[in-house]
Order: structure tokens, then C-alpha cells, then sequence
């Protein structure tokens, strides 16, 4: 893990300063995002192994984040390793899975960072990872069931919002999660035959956004979800304004 910034939460303002150009100053092809220096500001990306023992999709997850330039992601199969003081060193929390039993003290702290600015970004599994009221309030739905794996398309309903910008409907081949959500404190962005794709929350003065493809590398390596991915990035670890 990374020593991270001194003080509180590394947030909007830090990274918006220490972001990686993707192009060079003469307008060619940047180095690859892993070989940028200095770093930029470190996201956390819990695996959990839900990537289903597969190490090329954990590659792609890394692969989808680290692309943006803007966050050095470092994956991390299991919340055992983090503790709650620490969550404060990272410029975007990503929960993509988690299947073992965590401290009431972390989730409370993974609240308190995001309620505090912290940007979190839900993927897939982040719905069904813990089941505790408070967590599922934080990230604004829980698993209910999916459809066997299949081929759909995803429709672009707020085509104005920064986390659909260059969006067009995509088909893709994935779980259909049909996921109990909050309606009432949720903005859904895009969606697949009635049910949410991906939506956001404002939780005090930090952001939430979940975007439930992502099983495995079908949809992992799709442009669409790549997109989904990087409009998140971007707009997450952006200074707050007010849409």
C-alpha cells in the first residue's frame, strides 16, 4: 500500500493538480499509465475475488481505472489490510466485490470518507457485498437476483449527465442484475430493460456511483463499460460543483 498524501482525505483538489496528462505536451501517444511519474494520487480497488479466479479480468478491472491517467489503482483482494485511519490516503475508493465479514469500525469509516468528500465507485458485486442497513444505504441498492448471463442492451437515459458524455446504447453480454434500489435517493444514468446500469447518489459531500456490469470479460474489455468507467473517474475525483 502506498504511504498517500499527509493529512485528511486526498481529495478533488489534490488529484485535480496532480493529474496525469494522457498526451504529452507534443500531442503524441503518453507512456502507458502504470510507467507515468510522478504517480498520480492512489485509488483503493477491493477485488474480493469476485472476479471469478480469473487473473486477466483482474487485469482489466486495474487495466479500465488506470487507463484514465487520473488514479494509480491498487487492488487489494480483502478489506483485512486496510484499516479505517487508512482509507483517508486515497483519492477514489473502488468496491467491486468483498465475501468476508469486515469490523462494524471499517464500513463506519468507509461512511465518514465519503461523507466527508471521499468518491467511491461501485462495481458489479459492490451491491452485494455487505448486508448491514447502513452499507446498503451508502451504496444505494442491494442484490436481488440476475438473469443467466445474456446478450442486452444498455440504454442511455440522462445522455446530458458527465457519466454518460460520448455514451451511446450498447449491447453487451452480462448478468442483468435486477437489484432491490433506493429510488428516492438515486439518479439512474443508464439502464437495461427497466433496470439500472448505473447511477449515482450524493451522500453529504461526497459521491457515490455504481454501475453494475463487469462479470467478466465480456463486458470488463467492452468499450461501453471503458467508457462508463473513465466518465465515472473523471467526474468522481473532479472538484464538487453543483449540477
Amino acid at each position: 500500500m502506498p504511504d498517500g498524501n499527509a493529512g485528511p482525505f486526498a481529495g478533488p483538489a489534490v488529484v485535480a493538480a496532480g493529474m496525469a496528462n494522457p498526451l504529452s505536451a507534443g500531442g503524441q501517444e503518453a507512456k502507458p499509465w502504470w510507467m507515468v511519474r510522478p504517480r498520480p494520487p492512489a485509488a483503493l480497488v477491493v477485488s474480493g475475488r469476485w472476479l471469478h479466479d480469473g487473473p486477466d479480468q483482474t487485469a482489466l478491472l486495474k487495466e479500465a481505472i488506470g487507463r484514465t491517467g487520473l488514479v494509480h489503482p491498487y487492488i487489494t483482494e480483502t478489506w483485512g489490510d486496510v484499516s479505517g485511519e487508512s482509507l483517508n490516503r486515497y483519492a477514489l475508493i473502488v468496491i467491486a466485490g468483498h465475501y468476508e465479514s469486515v469490523p462494524d469500525t471499517l464500513l463506519l469509516a468507509l461512511r465518514q470518507y465519503v461523507e466527508a468528500g471521499g468518491p467511491l465507485l461501485g462495481l458489479h458485486a459492490a451491491n452485494s457485498c455487505f448486508t448491514t442497513p447502513d452499507y446498503i444505504d451508502l451504496i444505494g441498492s442491494r442484490f436481488t437476483r440476475h438473469d443467466p448471463i445474456k446478450a442486452y442492451t444498455v440504454e442511455v437515459d440522462e445522455p446530458d449527465h458527465p457519466l454518460t458524455a460520448g455514451l451511446t446504447p450498447f449491447r453487451v453480454v452480462d448478468e442483468l442484475r435486477e437489484d432491490t434500489f433506493q429510488h428516492d435517493t438515486i439518479q439512474i444514468v443508464a439502464s437495461a430493460e427497466g433496470h439500472p446500469v448505473a447511477y449515482w447518489k450524493p451522500v453529504e459531500r461526497g459521491r457515490v456511483v455504481y454501475i453494475s456490469l463487469g462479470h467478466d470479460r465480456r463486458s470488463l474489455a467492452h468499450p461501453g463499460y471503458l467508457k462508463l468507467i473513465e466518465n465515472a473517474v473523471i467526474w468522481l475525483i473532479a472538484p464538487h460543483t453543483a449540477r
